[in-house]
């Protein structure tokens, strides 16, 4: 991979990408040390029960004290129906965290529909380069709009 693409991560230093089975541990360590109260889990429709990962997350937060509220029907390539969709489970749960447990789809979307919330826009102002800068207030620093995206995990 090129460390270029890693350097843009640390821009946004709340974000943390986890992309292997042993940052199951890192995750957990993450999620009690920042201590949410929920937790919105995105997942495509079959796969993270297919390959396990869905059972493994919940294996792993067993030992804390955190709601986690799972949203599983992202289609591959997800659409806007399906984003908003997020978006709406999103403002309805009031997570203080979100995990999108899957590949590049769930991913996407996840993070559409979080920076929407987060600006108050709608998913479809957001889409091309830079739309998120271009639609927060001068007075906030951009970075803090990504940030409570905390963790990507994927399987």
């Amino acid at each position: 991979m090129n460390n270029k693409w890693l350097e843009i991560f640390d821009l946004y230093t709340e974000t943390n990408i986890s992309s292997e089975t042993v940052d199951l541990c890192n995750l957990t360590k993450l999620i009690q040390k920042l201590q949410p109260a929920t937790v919105v889990v995105f997942t495509g429709r079959t796969a993270a029960d297919i390959t396990g990962a869905w059972q493994a997350l919940l294996n792993a937060m067993k030992a804390i004290d955190v709601k986690l509220v799972r949203f599983s029907d992202i289609e591959p390539e997800p659409g806007l129906e399906t984003t908003n969709k997020m978006l709406d489970f999103i403002c309805e749960k009031k997570p203080d965290q979100v995990i999108a447990l899957g590949g590049g789809s769930v991913i996407d979307a996840a993070k559409a529909a979080w920076a929407a919330c987060q600006t108050g826009r709608s998913i479809k102002q957001l889409f091309g380069s830079n739309m998120i800068t271009d639609h927060t207030d001068k007075n906030c620093n951009a970075q803090r709009l990504i940030a409570p995206m905390k963790n990507i995990v994927t399987f």
